[in-house]
Formats: C-alpha cells, sequence, structure tokens
C-alpha cells in the first residue's frame, strides 16, 4: 500500500465484469467537522451536564447571535435525536467523534425539550 498526498485523487470503478474508466478528483482540503457540528456538539454536551442551564449560562458560554443564526438548525438536530431516541429502537447515539455518547431516558428527553424552548426563546 502507498500513501501519496496530493490536490487529486485517481478513483477506479469496479464490478463483475470490467473496470470502468479512473475518473481524477479533487480531495477535500479540510475533513473534519463543519464549525456547526461542532457549535451543536458543544452545546448538547454543556447543556446535558448542566454547564449550561438557563438563558445566562448559554450566553456566558456562546455568542448569543450565532446561537440565534443557528436556532432553526439546532431545533432540527435536537428534534431529529427525539425521533431518533423515541421512535425508533436507538438506544445510545454517538456524537461526531464517537467519543462522546447520549443514552435514552426519560430524563435526556425532558433536557432536550427545555433546550428546544431556551433556543426558541433566546433574545
Amino acid at each position: 500500500m502507498a500513501i501519496i498526498f496530493s490536490d487529486n485523487i485517481i478513483v477506479k470503478y469496479f464490478d463483475n465484469n470490467q473496470l470502468y474508466k479512473s475518473k481524477i478528483r479533487k480531495i477535500k482540503t479540510h475533513d473534519g467537522p463543519n464549525d456547526f457540528s461542532i457549535l451543536w456538539n458543544q452545546l448538547l454536551i454543556l447543556w446535558i451536564h448542566n454547564i449550561i442551564f438557563d438563558t445566562k449560562s448559554l450566553k456566558t458560554k456562546f455568542n448569543s447571535k450565532i446561537i440565534n443564526y443557528y436556532s432553526k438548525k439546532i431545533i432540527n438536530e435536537i428534534n431529529f435525536l427525539l425521533y431518533k431516541l423515541l421512535s425508533t429502537n436507538c438506544k445510545t447515539i454517538s456524537l461526531y467523534y464517537d467519543t462522546y455518547s447520549i443514552s435514552a431516558n426519560p430524563y435526556l428527553i425532558q433536557k432536550l425539550k427545555k433546550l428546544i424552548y431556551l433556543i426558541d426563546n433566546l433574545k
């Protein structure tokens, strides 16, 4: 195996009958979480651990303009977590790097609902 660091990669596609023509693709220059993913994961972890517990504590840890800007997206993420925890067989959800996970329990469900209220009413 060889690793070549370059701005491009060559992708070869195979199937049972033949090798398709190779294609050159640009590689990503930054393969990691985007800014929103980092913000969302930090917000969620701080909320679960009661480091953020009200509007004042939220504003001390995060810029309220940024939270307001991403508020709809944050609420969508919370609703998606609630859906996965309540409507599927999913009992544990890992966050971005799989280094932190949350487990379904009534206390967490209530905390997530309270976080929606806090984000939605942040002014």
